[in-house]
């Protein structure tokens, strides 16, 4: 066969594959060729790879699938207004728009009317994508409702940023929701006048992400209820909403979410520990669960305990409540854990060596304390044992903070483990050798984090010690590891730990560069990574301490010239 001569279905396979440049110059080759190839080529346009010329886009506009132009533009309004004059004017068979770039720096009016027009004659859009300006949004509120207005039942996808739509507007959300698949509102009900009788309908929604999204949180949650096979639930809220909202959640506890397998809350407000259980309770077996800035506490762990079986990812962070026999039992617990973030994890609540068993009591007793204040402060607040009560909870973990053993890790294929392991101040190398000897055992890490810039420590406490003399050369299984970082937890490493590193992890691609608290050894540490010919990213609480070099960013681009888009092939 004639290589040239592929069958049909085979060259467009392949043309899926390749990149925009290597695609626009298959065009050139043959005829045959150009013809199967160019709708490829023009399926997708968007702003990360440099623009169809003018001509090219008038006389393909009818092959435009997809129109992205999101928030890392990178072409000027100028460009926009001319390419939409020009040819994207004319594309009238979109099935996906992102218009979430920013409107602020370009001709706002302009660009606005030109996408609201894009909108419109693009009736039978699938996916659509809006992102308006806060400090706008009120003023162009009737440019998005009309464009809104004439979309149909045949989009899936619904993105709005700060549209702030008014409650007369939402009605198209009426006319919208049966079809539904995945909708995202991020500040985007001003007023909401309709009864929670007269929530929307979603049967079909499938992901749902609320910022702010309408007035109050138990309109929220009205909301949700109306999503029966939700699978997939991102939810914040800001400061002073959720208060008000306790007696809401408390009946929320009694619906059932079957499907639903990945969980994000977080926000600028603080999620109580009976709030975050009765979402927990109310969740089919999860796969992943991130929650942030939250009071999560004993009824939050028994709650997530239902879900250990199934959980891969699990992000517990600003955890007021948060202890370390917490994440102790959650990592003993978890077999199909494959990333878990969190907090400050003393090293007491996972190691057996001399002293550890009386720092775990030392540990318990101030736990202790702290729990009988938090329930004092949930009783001063008006929480109830509504949805489980705390002293029977308490007393059936008892068990799990037995002092005198350790239970082993069962979450041995985790890829990304990121905690702020501490320390005894005056504890000597074998505790850190613990540490190490314990993470020796999740051979499949990828990512390792032990310690983060700026967090607070308690003062008679201090990061593990990261040297050969401490038990590094332990983790010399960890052969797969990508990324390990320790920024501020101020090192003394030396020549012979640095270079270990770059013997025994031949796959890392970015590490602290923090070796040392002395800024001359560090900076000679710095120079042996660079010189390692290898290509490893070196970060500091800055960033990089490489200047990232821009010019081959671009690399390709003379492939985009107005041949490339067709004008041309042999024959």
């Amino acid at each position: 066969m004639d290589k040239l001569e592929l069958p049909p279905e085979t060259l467009l396979h392949i043309g899926g594959f390749l990149e925009r440049g290597s695609l626009a110059n298959c065009i050139r080759v043959c005829k045959s060729w150009k013809t199967l190839l160019t709708p490829v080529l023009f399926q997708t346009i968007d702003d990360s790879h440099p623009q169809p010329p003018k001509d090219a886009i008038a006389r393909h506009a009818h092959l435009v699938r997809n129109l992205h132009f999101s928030t890392s533009s990178r072409f000027q309004s100028s460009v926009f207004a001319a390419s939409f004059t020009d040819g994207y004017s004319r594309c009238d068979n979109l099935k996906e728009l992102d218009l979430t770039f920013d409107f602020q720096r370009f001709e706002m009016d302009k660009d606005r009317l030109s996408a609201k027009d894009l909108i419109l004659k693009n009736q039978n859009l699938q996916k659509l994508y809006i992102y308006e300006q806060e400090e706008h949004r009120q003023e162009h509120r009737a440019c998005w409702s009309q464009a809104l207005a004439r979309c149909n039942r045949s989009l899936k996808v619904l993105s709005l940023t700060n549209l702030w739509l008014s409650a007369e507007d939402t009605l198209l959300l009426w006319e919208l929701a049966p079809s539904l698949q995945k909708l995202k509102l991020e500040t985007g009900i001003s007023t909401w006048s309709g009864s929670f009788a007269t929530s929307p309908q979603f049967p079909q929604l499938t992901s749902l992400c609320f910022k702010d999204a309408l007035p109050s949180v138990e309109q929220e949650l009205e909301w949700i209820k109306q999503c029966p096979n939700l699978r997939v639930l991102d939810w914040s809220s800001s400061r002073n909403r959720l208060p008000s909202a306790r007696e809401a959640f408390r009946n929320f506890g009694t619906y059932q979410w079957s499907y639903l397998q990945n969980v994000s809350i977080w926000g600028d407000t603080t999620w109580t520990d009976s709030q975050v259980a009765c979402l927990l309770r109310s969740c089919g077996p999860l796969k992943c669960l991130r929650v942030d800035r939250s009071e999560f506490w004993y009824r939050s762990l028994d709650a997530l305990e239902r879900h250990f079986e199934t959980l891969e990812t699990l992000q517990l962070t600003r955890g007021i409540n948060l202890r370390g026999w917490m994440i102790q039992w959650i990592m003993s617990s978890c077999p199909k854990l494959k990333t878990l973030i969190s907090e400050v994890f003393p090293a007491e609540a996972f190691i057996q060596c001399e002293g550890a068993e009386e720092a775990r009591r030392s540990l318990a007793d101030m736990d202790d304390e702290s729990d009988m204040t938090a329930a004092w402060q949930e009783e001063h607040d008006g929480e109830t044992d509504k949805n489980g009560n705390l002293k029977t909870i308490m007393a059936r973990f008892a068990s799990v903070r037995d002092h005198s053993r350790v239970r082993p890790w069962v979450c041995l294929n985790l890829e990304r483990l990121q905690v702020i392991v501490i320390i005894p101040y005056e504890a000597d190398k074998e505790w850190d050798k613990g540490v190490f000897r314990q993470l020796s055992r999740l051979t499949k890490l990828t990512d390792l984090e032990l310690h983060e810039e700026f967090t607070v420590i308690p003062p008679d406490s201090r990061p593990v010690r990261i040297d050969l003399k401490s038990g590094l050369g332990q983790l010399a299984p960890l052969r797969g590891l990508e990324n390990f970082m320790f920024d501020g937890s101020e090192q003394s490493m030396e020549r012979g730990d640095v270079q270990w590193i770059l013997d025994h992890w031949p796959k890392l691609k970015s590490i602290s560069s923090e070796f040392n608290v002395d800024a001359d050894i560090a900076a000679q540490l710095q120079s042996l990574v660079r010189n390692a010919g290898r290509d490893i990213f070196m970060t500091t609480c800055f960033g990089s301490d490489l200047e990232m070099d821009d010019s081959n960013s671009d690399e390709g681009n003379d492939d985009f010239d107005s041949d490339s888009w067709g004008e041309e092939e042999t024959s």
